[in-house]
């Protein structure tokens, strides 16, 4: 597998399509990180959305093909772009809460839930995840997945 790159439009396109609620309406300003396979198949995508400078805040959104892209490399480096490059303090999603398996990825990534927004999707509830940096500092190493060293006894 490969991260794709440069290619913000394509991939927040692919993205979009995926997400009823999302759809021709698109993103807006945003980037995107694309995951292939080995033969160029578009497996997964991440659209990185709602950058608020003055809070430090990011919201993202996931599509995928099936669940064989998510190995922890994979998730580090796509998380890796908005708490090492960005610098946000705060990365959320919103998903739908009959949308299981993307809150159990949620879940198994390391996300903590934070909030339920009542009908936010329609008849829908939204349950909001989020990670904070010291959440990602902890959970998947400092810069570049380097790891704290301590002092062993």
């Amino acid at each position: 597998m490969r991260l794709v790159f440069g290619k913000d439009a394509s991939v927040a396109k692919w993205v979009a399509k995926r997400i009823s609620f999302v759809g021709e309406r698109g993103f807006g300003n945003c980037k995107a990180i694309g995951v292939e396979d080995k033969d160029g198949n578009a497996m997964c995508g991440v659209v990185y959305h709602d950058w608020q400078p003055q809070f430090k805040t990011m919201a993202f959104s996931i599509a995928a093909e099936s669940p064989r892209w998510a190995h922890r490399a994979i998730i580090h480096q796509l998380f890796a772009y908005p708490f090492e490059q960005v610098m946000v303090e705060k990365l959320w999603t919103a998903t739908p809460s009959t949308n299981k398996s993307a809150l159990r990825l949620c879940k198994g990534v390391g996300m903590t839930q934070e909030a339920t927004l009542y009908k936010h999707f329609g008849t829908d509830n939204a349950i909001i995840n989020r990670m904070m940096r010291k959440d990602f500092i902890r959970l998947y190493g400092g810069p570049h997945g380097q790891t704290k060293r301590t002092n062993a006894a």
